[in-house]
């Protein structure tokens, strides 16, 4: 897990060892270090002068990002199973919204420590001896917070906490948002459209279209890693190097190029208008 520090002019990163460390970018050497002993498993977010993170069991940290040094702790509800699931955090200019391995969404007052609300967003079966929670990371849109998982899409008053709507959608990528337009990419393979009032406008079968107009298959494009934002426009990356454009109007496929004939294993990002990922032999490609 790993994040530019810009105040710092620095890479931040953690590991499965409890080790958290800071890199200067220029130097290439080591700011600081520190061991907290717990495994770290969620993304980085860093916000005035203050890095935050948490533990496989749960723990958030705010940490000073000059040094390392621990600021505050907050315990929460551990699972009795180890998920998949890495804990996400988003972030604003007063709260911080962190959503656990067990599916218990926090808002918490960065500034003062106080915890403004909690809620479940996913509940166990009733015959289940297990409590993990299945979903993507959380997308924060304005003052609306959309968590979606394998089973179901939810939006949520970041002020309150109390959720809008919740609908049956799976949803097996983050979701992207685009002018107050909620796009999904299904765990069959649908991509689609939802007001954020709740109102599905369209839904695509990608396979299909793929079929149809271009003759070709995720067989031959590969599954897609990853659905993004690029100039107004959404843009989906193949694990088998290629992207594809739709329409953010109707979903109808733009067009399909292929930028790689090896692999692409992490997700890919863009910076300065460059695609940057890792390819099957472990090398950054920047395209």
């Amino acid at each position: 897990f790993l994040t530019i520090d810009k105040e710092n002019n620095s890479v931040v990163a953690a590991d499965n060892l409890g080790y958290i460390y800071s890199i200067d970018l220029n130097l290439g050497k080591l700011n600081w270090a520190q061991n907290f002993g717990v495994p770290f498993r969620s993304e980085l977010k860093i916000f005035d002068k203050q890095i935050f993170i948490s533990n496989q069991d749960n723990v958030l940290y705010s940490l000073s990002s000059k040094s390392g040094k621990k600021n505050w702790q907050l315990l929460t509800e551990q699972g009795n199973l180890k998920s998949n699931f890495k804990n996400s955090l988003v972030i604003d200019s007063q709260n911080l919204f962190f959503l656990n391995s067990v599916g218990k969404l926090h808002s918490i007052n960065h500034v003062n420590q106080k915890i403004n609300w909690i809620t479940a967003v996913s509940q166990p079966a009733a015959n289940s001896k297990f409590n993990y929670y299945d979903g993507q990371p959380i997308t924060l849109y304005a003052d609306k917070l959309i968590l979606t998982s394998s089973s179901r899409t939810i939006l949520i008053d970041a002020l309150s906490g109390n959720t809008i709507w919740s609908k049956p959608i799976s949803n097996k990528l983050k979701p992207v948002v685009i002018q107050k337009q909620l796009y999904l990419f299904s765990s069959n393979n649908f991509l689609i459209s939802i007001n954020f009032d709740g109102k599905i406008n369209w839904s695509r079968n990608i396979n299909k279209m793929l079929k149809k107009d271009f003759d070709n298959d995720f067989k031959r494009v590969g599954n897609i890693k990853s659905i993004m934002i690029v100039n107004n426009a959404l843009q989906a990356i193949t694990e088998r190097g290629g992207i594809i454009n739709f329409n953010v109007q109707d979903g109808s496929i733009k067009e399909i190029v292929k930028i790689s004939k090896e692999k692409i294993n992490l997700y890919p990002i863009y910076i300065s208008k460059k695609l940057l990922y890792i390819n099957e032999k472990g090398s950054l490609i920047v395209y």
